[in-house]
């Protein structure tokens, strides 16, 4: 049986790129944001490879460009509630099936008593609309979320686990939270300019503020500082 065209992108395209620079790092991610669902797939490989108490998973599964039309994001829509399904149950996870701004918009009481303070993600994704105007959005919102640096009390036994940064004077931190956006080379599509924009913008006005962990033809991946 041929698997879906999400399903073949994400294992061909992301997830080795995640199995390199996420996985080593899963003892650092606790919390989980998702803007973008698709059918689940990434999702679904953060909750079964990682040890995530709470993700939270935005997408309004609405047509935004004449790329796909609504039919297909309807079949998507239903593919990730029914693969969800299992970890809603479980308390691990949460579905919002709203825009990214109506999300970061709502109120920790609006959230399932899920509350991400500012400072406290462990891990984005940014998979959303793909319009350089919606991925800025989002990436800006999602690095005050993401939690910053954070120093050890002690020197770590084992010093050359990821996500270990040694600074001077012996001080050693832990990095901050991990922000990986897809597709963020894409230029335009019909004349709409879509992720780059968002990226190559956000790159240079955060300078100072992120780390580059890995930049491919298909995801970036940056930790906050």
């Amino acid at each position: 049986m041929t698997k879906p065209y999400e399903t073949r992108w994400f294992e061909e395209d992301a997830q080795p790129i995640w199995e390199q620079h996420i996985l080593p790092r899963k003892d650092l991610i606790n919390t989980y944001l998702e803007i973008g669902c698709g059918g689940g797939d990434s999702a679904c490989w953060v909750l079964d490879n990682l040890a995530v108490e709470k993700a939270y998973v935005v997408d309004p599964w609405v047509k935004v460009s004449d790329q796909h039309d609504q039919t297909t994001y309807d079949a998507a829509r239903d593919k990730a509630k029914e693969r969800l399904q299992p970890y809603i149950k479980d308390g691990r996870a949460a579905l919002y099936q709203i825009s990214s701004r109506e999300f970061f918009g709502r109120s920790s009481s609006e959230l399932n008593h899920w509350d991400i303070a500012d400072g406290t993600l462990d891990f984005c994704y940014v998979d959303g609309s793909h319009t350089g105007w919606d991925t800025m959005f989002d990436m800006a919102n999602a690095f005050y979320k993401l939690r910053p640096q954070r120093r050890l009390k002690e020197e770590p036994e084992d010093q050359t686990r990821p996500g270990l940064i040694q600074g001077s004077k012996g001080k050693w931190y832990e990095e901050g939270g991990i922000m990986v956006v897809d597709d963020q080379n894409r230029i335009h599509h019909k004349q709409q300019a879509e992720t780059r924009l968002a990226t190559y913008g956000y790159l240079v006005a955060y300078t100072g503020r992120y780390q580059m962990v890995a930049w491919s033809n298909r995801q970036l991946v940056l930790t906050k500082v």
